[in-house]
């Protein structure tokens, strides 16, 4: 991994801005902090400013672990394209996986509520996606352990993704964030992507590998697959402002912002 702010990963950021690139971010620990409360993430000001502006000159999509309908409450209405639960949901032409991941996750929550009786350990069921939350238990490690054990009994057995102080139980067989970025560049006929993450289930795009990707970690990470980092959250205003001020330079001016928002609004 490289530091993104030297000169060769600024060069590259800028060398992206000038071809036809979707814009896409994860949400929690990306573009905002990471909280104790997950309904009180919402982003600085100055991120939403920033965001906002980026959506107004080229294609922008978040892929992110929450609900759908939760990120259209917290981010702009200018971004086109929000796709929820860890890929599966709000993909283009929708997805045969959505009934089966929900009744998969209402028998894992029903199992779970009964057994998980650890305090501060709270389930968010998402409907297509379990989120099993630890991070106000007063022993991490141990809850994160029996969290784990139980998930490992469910079934039909959940893909687990792990993140910070939360264990994702996700269908087996539905579509990562990878192939949802894919669908999406697709849909908005854009050649290349700049993906930005910071969890480990943003290494389902990080390990595409593919070269029309240029891939942003936030927090160095060893093993990770992404090609750049930054130092933290905090410095995802300066990346929003170097693409924005990018592509102002390649006099990238969206034409086609109403037809794009058609496309978006189409999808389930």
């Amino acid at each position: 991994m490289k530091y993104l702010f030297d000169k060769d990963g600024i060069q590259a950021l800028e060398a992206f801005c000038m071809a036809k690139t979707l814009f896409a971010f994860d949400y929690d620990g990306t573009l905002a902090p990471i909280v104790d409360d997950p309904t009180d993430a919402i982003m600085r000001r100055k991120t939403y400013g920033e965001i906002t502006q980026l959506a107004l000159l080229t294609p922008v999509a978040l892929i992110s672990g929450r609900a759908r309908d939760d990120l259209a409450r917290l981010a702009p209405k200018e971004i086109d394209f929000m796709i929820g639960n860890h890929g599966l949901e709000g993909l283009p032409g929708g997805s045969p996986s959505l009934e089966q991941a929900e009744i998969s996750c209402n028998r894992w929550s029903e199992i779970l509520s009964k057994q998980i009786l650890t305090k501060g350990v709270v389930i968010e069921n998402k409907r297509y996606s379990l989120a099993v939350h630890y991070r106000m238990a007063s022993d991490k490690r141990k809850a994160r352990s029996t969290i784990l054990d139980l998930a490992a009994s469910l079934s039909p057995a959940p893909r687990i993704v792990l993140g910070k102080c939360v264990v994702n139980l996700v269908s087996p067989g539905a579509p990562h964030k990878g192939v949802a970025l894919l669908e999406v560049m697709l849909r908005s006929e854009c050649r290349s992507a700049v993906y930005i993450g910071d969890d480990d289930n943003d290494e389902d795009v990080f390990r595409l590998g593919e070269e029309s990707l240029l891939t942003i970690r936030v927090g160095k990470e060893e093993g990770s697959a992404s090609l750049y980092y930054i130092n933290s959250q905090d410095e995802i205003d300066r990346v929003l402002s170097l693409c924005t001020t990018g592509l102002q330079k390649a006099g990238k001016v969206r034409r086609d912002i109403k037809s794009l928002r058609g496309i978006a609004d189409g999808f389930v």
